[in-house]
């Protein structure tokens, strides 16, 4: 099969060899790589003059000496080296150095070996006179592994040759070994990566050539570091225990190029090797040494505070005990953080009992599942709690534990409790502090919005008897919040008090709010203080002073270490800058933010998605804002958000009317009034301004004259007045429908080139593009390349044809 390989596989060695003006080609690749045939192809395509010595023979230095000693008749003379890794003695090797270096200039090089530069050459390295040439320079790329399976007739597509090359690594040998398995099952790529017999094959051939002549410590070694395809030294001394890998690694790297050091300290086993160790060890009966070594690892990163990269190494081998401490670390803390959504897989392999019998590990099932809008799940695992609870046979300490986590979900999470029944878990919660118990886990204030009281699920009957609840749960709320209770009651207040269209009041609770939470207050509430203040300057018609209360905040945030808070910052401003007109970078921004429910919706999120439909209603983009509104009301009715509710209401209603759908738009906007009424809340239509405003208007005349909707509608004129731009954009603009990037895929499906190919000609990644076109589906409201493109041309997003 060699023969088939000219000029498809071989088109960047040749190419690099015929561009090196190195004295020295040295080229190193364990067996079945091709070397000398490429070299002698290129030898004769060049026409080269030149002297051949296998290094296997005795007759070697005498040969080479001879030559050297004449002056060659030809401007450019190759000496080539083969099998050089059998030249072991290093007075041999350090002569050799010193003739190169002596020869005439007309003299130059290709060594051939399986093995490393050694150190003795290493100097010319320094110095530039030495070309390295590894397999990553000898590997076929997909569309020569494709080519190469052809000639074989065997005809593959994009996707299966990328499989082939990614379990072949690119290595000839591995390809031939495929191909001969592939022809004994009918000619047929095999899905999925299930070469077998290849790989048996080819596993039992590097043991033999590579694996087993080596020395007992370094197999060893070499086990214990191929748990991991890459790693660095510090990784390495923990693996190995010892404290210096360095000698180990700089030895496995002279045995071959199969290990390489791609960056300083950091080293990368090739594919097939790495998977040649797992198999080996899948096989080996002394599993406890590399039980130990993961647990050693775990130890490690766990000190490093990597604790997903401890989870990894504790649960390979099955070290629960361990796993399950580290879990219990991170889910101990707020679920603020991205890593906490990382521990549902280690959740998911610890074994059930386990989660079941611990009240913390249960909590956090209910917990994960709520966050992730499974509203079954979480329950299920919530009733689990209960049944923990209730089983009896419990000691007072074990009693008190469960009881801690079955009032932290009763406040904690929404769907848990109706929305009038959270007042006696914060005052249970906070005589379990008052007795000298700490809560497992701290509470999120801010829930990832600015608006810390309107978004809530109780805020709204709270709002009926703000001042008797202020009585008797300010002391509990400053007991179960600690720093983040500071200001929580005046923003609670100002939240009220502008709701109900009282601006002054407002002001003046969220300027105190501001005083104190700056004195004492934690990030995430200073935030909401600046974000009330500045929606009170907003709606007074001050957007420039109100843009100016932000300014240096996350320079702060990010000297504090708030960084977590940066994005809920920018999504604030970018809902500020659609009052002055769209804001065509805005939904591209959030969606690179990770505020993209085609991929995922996590609840704390829910602000970002509320400002993501208001640039998208903004920009036109109707028909993508609507089906985001009914997932963010179905939200808020599941976990009993009045206030999101309402403002879902009203959203949807500006949306229908830019649909052209006014009488469902009335109905939704009646419904949002309904429930408004009750609380007296007007604001949360007239901050919609133009948007809402031509629906209010739109109201039966009896509707129009009651004096609760008279002063929605005045405030929302007044609103309108002051920000004409906001919601300017009437009817659809469908083109803002997709992002640059994702109408330049877009166009390249429509060219017919497959996933694969547009992935090379944008020269990005082929899981961004497969990312890009989900996206587009889920836009567009289609579930395949034609529909997409017939809806494109519809909304002439893309020209017809």
């Amino acid at each position: 099969m060699a023969d088939q390989m000219e000029n498809i596989y071989w088109k960047q060695p040749l190419h690099i060899l015929s561009e090196s003006t190195q004295k020295v080609v040295y080229l190193f690749a364990k067996m079945g790589w091709g070397k000398t045939e490429i070299v002698k192809q290129w030898l004769e395509e060049e026409k080269h003059p030149h002297h051949w010595i296998d290094c296997t023979q005795r007759t070697t230095w005498g040969k080479l000496k001879e030559w050297l000693s004449l002056e060659p008749s030809d401007n450019c003379h190759f000496i080539i080296l083969d099998s050089f890794q059998n030249i072991r003695n290093t007075e041999r090797l350090t002569e050799l150095m010193a003739d190169i270096k002596a020869s005439p200039k007309a003299y130059r090089f290709i060594i051939m070996s399986r093995t490393m530069v050694p150190s003795v050459l290493r100097p010319m390295m320094i110095r530039r006179e030495l070309k390295v040439m590894g397999e990553s320079e000898l590997s076929m790329d997909k569309a020569a592994v494709k080519t190469y399976l052809a000639q074989d007739n065997i005809q593959a597509t994009d996707e299966e040759a990328a499989e082939i090359r990614a379990i072949s690594g690119g290595w000839p040998m591995a390809l031939n070994a495929i191909i001969l398995e592939i022809k004994e099952n009918g000619g047929t790529p095999i899905r999925g990566c299930r070469y077998v017999q290849s790989r048996r094959y080819l596993y039992d051939l590097i043991a033999e050539e590579i694996y087993l002549p080596l020395g007992g410590d370094l197999r060893r070694n070499l086990m214990l570091l191929g748990m991991y395809e890459t790693f660095d030294e510090e990784m390495a001394a923990v693996l190995m225990d010892v404290d210096n890998p360095r000698p180990i690694l700089q030895d496995i790297l002279q045995i071959g190029s199969f290990l390489t050091e791609f960056e300083p300290g950091k080293y990368h086993f090739t594919p097939f090797m790495y998977y040649f160790f797992m198999d080996r060890r899948e096989r080996c009966d002394q599993q406890q040494i590399y039980i130990e070594a993961n647990r050693r690892l775990g130890h490690y990163f766990e000190a490093k505070a990597e604790y997903v990269s401890a989870l990894e190494a504790f649960y390979t081998y099955g070290l629960y005990e361990e796993g399950i401490r580290v879990l219990k670390t991170v889910l101990s803390r707020p679920p603020d953080s991205d890593v906490y959504y990382e521990m549902e897989p280690f959740l998911e392999k610890t074994p059930a009992l386990c989660v079941e019998r611990d009240p913390l590990l249960c909590y956090s099932m209910a917990m994960i599942h709520s966050l992730n809008y499974r509203v079954a799940e979480c329950k299920d695992w919530y009733d689990r709690l209960l049944a923990l609870e209730a089983e009896g046979g419990w000691s007072a300490e074990e009693l008190k534990v469960i009881r801690i986590a079955v009032i932290h979900g009763k406040i904690a999470i929404p769907c848990v409790l109706g929305d009038r029944k959270v007042i006696r878990p914060l005052l249970e919660g906070a005589a379990l502090i008052r007795s000298g118990v700490n809560l497992f886990n701290g509470f999120t204030v801010t829930g990832n919005q600015p608006r810390i009281m309107a978004g809530s699920r109780d805020f709204c009957n709270w709002c009926h008897h703000a001042r008797l609840l202020e009585k008797f749960l300010k002391r509990p709320l400053q007991q179960l919040l600690g720093k983040k209770a500071v200001g929580i009651v005046d923003i609670g207040f100002g939240e009220k008090s502008y709701q109900e269209d009282d601006l002054d009041t407002c002001l003046i609770h969220a300027a105190k709010a501001l005083a104190d939470c700056e004195g004492g207050g934690t990030l995430d509430t200073l935030f909401v203080a600046k974000a009330l203040l500045a929606q009170g300057l907003v709606a007074r018609g001050k957007l420039g002073e109100a843009k100016s209360t932000m300014l240096g905040f996350r320079d702060r945030l990010v000297e504090e270490g708030g960084e977590a808070l940066l994005r809920n910052v920018m999504a604030f401003r970018i809902g500020q800058s659609l009052l002055e007109g769209p804001n065509p970078g805005a939904i591209e921004w959030l969606e690179d933010e990770g505020i993209d429910e085609s991929i995922a919706f996590h609840t704390t999120d829910r602000y970002g998605y509320l400002i993501k439909i208001r640039a998208l209603l903004c920009s036109g983009g109707v028909e993508r804002a609507l089906p985001l509104i009914e997932l963010i009301h179905a939200y808020a009715l599941d976990y009993q958000r009045t206030y999101n509710v309402m403002e879902t209401l009203v959203l949807k209603a500006i949306c229908l009317h830019k649909m052209g759908r006014m009488t469902n738009a009335l109905a939704a906007l009646e419904k949002a009034l309904a429930m408004a009424r009750n609380y007296h809340f007007i604001r949360v239509f007239a901050d919609e301004g133009g948007g809402i405003l031509p629906v209010l208007e739109a109201l039966p005349k009896t509707s129009r004259e009651e004096d609760f909707v008279k002063k929605v509608t005045e405030a929302t004129r007044a609103f309108q007045e002051q920000y004409p731009k906001y919601y300017g954009v009437q009817g659809k603009l469908d083109k803002g429908l997709l992002t640059n990037a994702e109408q330049v895929v877009l166009s390249q499906i429509a060219t017919g080139r497959s996933n694969v190919e547009i992935a090379e000609f944008l020269s990005v990644s082929l899981a961004t593009v497969k990312t890009h076109i989900n996206r587009i589906y889920h836009k567009l409201g289609v579930k395949n390349r034609t529909q997409a493109l017939l809806k494109a041309e519809r909304l002439g997003i893309i020209e017809n044809g």
